[in-house]
């Protein structure tokens, strides 16, 4: 599920069903840019040509972010094979150029779900909050909560829901 937060961000829900226990990761590509980095949740903050992007990683099951560039792991651990072919990006045919490959990965149980929050918007904020992640935004009246998703794996069906004024 992909969620766009009217000048605010995206959320995106990805649900992973099945059963057995799984190494199971999460990818995403970005562009070469400056960042700083923290665990709690997996946090990183852009600094991008207009405005900070600030790129939030967590999961229904206890997991571990890392960043990866131009095939060296920057935070969190790899193994050298499996961080040699990340942090990569090719705009045209051979023509490969550093990128920032940013991980998630969990061992769990199935059902797993994880939740990848981008926020452009400096006056949001994301918290977790009675096992859901909440994004509020201030405005001249105050906070409010912009959205709400849940990380349980329970009901991972419209679990989540839109809010805002």
């Amino acid at each position: 599920m992909v969620q766009w937060l009217a000048g605010t961000g995206w959320v995106v829900v990805d649900d992973l069903e099945g059963a057995g226990r799984h190494d199971l990761r999460l990818h995403w590509l970005v562009g070469d840019w400056p960042y700083e980095v923290s665990s709690s949740p997996f946090h990183v903050v852009f600094t991008a040509a207009q405005s900070p992007v600030r790129w939030s990683m967590v999961s229904s099951s206890p997991g571990r972010g890392m960043i990866v560039r131009a095939g060296v792991p920057v935070h969190g651990s790899l193994t050298a094979e499996d961080a040699q072919l990340l942090g990569w990006e090719s705009p045209t045919y051979g023509d490969l150029q550093p990128a920032v490959s940013l991980v998630y990965e969990t061992r769990s149980r199935l059902p797993v779900r994880f939740v990848t929050v981008v926020l452009t918007d400096a006056r949001c904020k994301l918290e977790s909050r009675d096992g859901h992640l909440v994004v509020l935004k201030s405005d001249s009246g105050g906070e409010f909560e912009a959205y709400r998703v849940d990380l349980s794996t329970k009901e991972m069906q419209d679990t989540a829901t839109s809010r805002g004024r």
